[in-house]
């Protein structure tokens, strides 16, 4: 078991070194570019797009290719017959109705709201030490400043994170258990993203697509994590920011209600026992806990966390 965590802990390495290297040395391509021929300067969103479509595409490729490594040296199997396939991965649990998709769907915009309120406390916090977190990525990036970049956020980034962290990983980890894999997917997908604005976020929505793509399937958790960067976060940010202040509030309250209606109807109708019993049913074991002490995972927290301090600055 050891061992099987190891080698999840080390692909995730090499999904992120990997595409890290490759922004670098295309982001320098691009730039040179752009230095030889700067009438062309306003492709730049154009090529920032297109080089994080490439990263992690190729990144993507690039795991699943160890993963089938490390299934002929007998670490990682996926599936009852030990294969490490694209069908393993896409494999249905159950069906998913629109009531189900709906509850998922209205928690992660609930979670979302209760982002900004602990986002304002993390930024109180590292004010008293002279630091923001409000000039960070996550915090500047306009998504709607070209094709590229669209496609990136809403499409191409959300496949390649739902193969990775609830395709490789959650499906790598599950005979470490139902819960310890969803957690685990949940906290390298927080912190893979090297960014304190995300990192509450990230990790509270992953444990909802982990559990989503353990329970249906990973084109649930795909479909799910399209509409929150699509939905949740590009249209209410940009759809929505040419409105007055009054209606924005207004349409963004009505939605509030609306989904916290909508949990509260799943709560009285039973529709969140089978999530109770997900979360209650796996005990984790302590060996798979001891497998997160390896090389590998340090080599990850260290990185990512080196990251995230820098998407921090000085408070001016």
């Amino acid at each position: 078991m050891k061992r099987k965590v190891s080698a999840v802990c080390m692909g995730t390495d090499l999904y992120l070194l990997f595409i890290m290297i490759m922004q670098i040395a295309l982001v320098a391509c691009f730039s040179f570019f752009l230095f030889l021929f700067p009438s062309l300067s306003f492709l730049t969103d154009f090529l920032d797009g297109a080089a994080g479509i490439v990263t992690v595409t190729a990144g993507t490729c690039l795991v699943f290719l160890f993963a089938e490594i490390m299934k002929n040296k007998g670490v990682l199997s996926f599936d009852e017959d030990g294969s490490v396939s694209l069908e393993a991965v896409f494999k249905k649990n159950r069906k998913m109705n629109l009531f189900s998709f709906a509850v998922l769907a209205a928690l992660i915009f609930v979670m979302q709201f209760a982002n900004s309120y602990v986002l304002g406390i993390i930024e109180s916090v590292l004010n008293i030490v002279g630091l923001t977190a409000m000039n960070s990525p996550a915090s500047n990036a306009d998504y709607s400043l070209s094709i590229t970049l669209l496609l990136y956020a809403v499409l191409i980034g959300p496949a390649a994170e739902e193969l990775i962290f609830r395709g490789f990983v959650l499906r790598g980890l599950r005979p470490c258990g139902r819960v310890f894999s969803v957690l685990i997917s949940s906290v390298l997908f927080s912190l893979m993203h090297g960014d304190i604005q995300q990192i509450y976020f990230t990790f509270v929505v992953g444990i909802i697509l982990g559990y989503t793509a353990s329970e249906y399937s990973i084109w649930a958790s795909f479909l799910l994590h399209v509409f929150n960067n699509g939905f949740i976060s590009m249209f209410m940010t940009y759809g929505l920011s040419g409105l007055p202040d009054f209606l924005y509030y207004l349409f963004t309250g009505m939605m509030l209600v609306a989904c916290i209606a909508v949990l509260v109807i799943a709560v009285i109708s039973g529709g969140v026992e089978s999530a109770e019993e997900f979360f209650t049913r796996d005990k984790i074991e302590r060996e798979a806990v001891m497998g997160l002490i390896n090389p590998w995972f340090i080599v990850f927290v260290i990185f990512c966390a080196a990251e995230t301090l820098f998407s921090l600055s000085p408070l001016s």
